[in-house]
C-alpha cells in the first residue's frame, strides 16, 4: 500500500505536515509500515510485531492513558458536517478528549500518536493508504488500532489502548 503524498493540501501549500507512507500487508493484515517526513529528514518504521523506530532508533513504548487525559488528532471534512450519523458520532468521541488537533496528514498524525505527542487518532471512512502505515507504527509503539462500524460508517481509531477504547465506546454511544 503506497501513499506518495499524504497531506496533499499541505504539500501543495508548502506546509510541513505531509509525508510519504508505505505499508506491507499479508492479505488484510499489516506487517510493517513506514512513514518518511521530508521536512525533518526522519523515517519511522514499525508494525504489530516490529518495535517502531525513528531513523533506526527505537521510540519509547507509549504509556497507557484514558481518553480524557490525552489529545486527539481527528478530521471531519466540511462536506460531512450535515451527515447526522457522522457528525453525532464525531461529536460524541471528540467531547471525550482533553483537546483536539487537526494537521491534515493522517499518517503524520499517527506518527505523533506513536511518539506520545498525542494520545489517539480517529476518523471515519479512512482510505486504506491513509490508515495502514500509521496504524502499524502506533501498534509497534505499544498502541492499539481498531475499526468499528457505526450507523453504516467505518471509523478508524488508533492510539493508547485505553484512549482507543474510550473513543470506540463514545462512537458507538447512542447510535441512531
Amino acid at each position: 500500500m503506497i501513499d506518495p503524498v499524504d497531506g496533499t493540501y499541505n504539500f501543495a501549500n508548502r506546509l510541513h505536515h505531509w509525508c510519504s507512507a508505505v505499508a506491507l500487508l499479508d492479505g488484510d493484515e499489516v506487517v510493517v509500515g513506514a512513514v518518511a517526513h521530508a521536512a525533518s529528514g526522519r523515517v519511522w518504521v514499525g508494525g504489530p510485531d516490529l518495535p517502531t523506530t525513528a531513523n533506526g532508533v527505537p521510540v519509547p513504548r507509549m504509556e497507557d492513558l484514558p481518553l480524557h487525559e490525552v489529545g486527539a488528532a481527528t478530521y471531519l471534512h466540511p462536506g460531512w458536517i450535515d451527515e447526522d450519523a457522522v457528525r453525532h458520532a464525531w461529536l460524541r468521541a471528540a467531547r471525550g478528549a482533553a483537546t483536539l488537533r487537526t494537521f491534515g496528514s493522517g499518517s503524520m498524525e499517527m506518527v505523533d500518536v506513536a511518539l506520545g505527542r498525542l494520545g489517539v487518532w480517529f476518523q471515519h471512512s479512512t482510505p486504506p493508504w491513509d490508515w495502514h502505515a500509521g496504524a502499524a507504527l502506533v501498534r509497534g509503539a505499544g498502541g492499539a488500532a481498531e475499526v468499528v462500524e457505526v450507523d453504516g460508517f467505518r471509523w478508524h481509531v488508533t492510539g493508547r489502548p485505553s484512549a482507543v477504547a474510550g473513543v470506540v465506546e463514545r462512537l458507538v454511544g447512542e447510535t441512531n
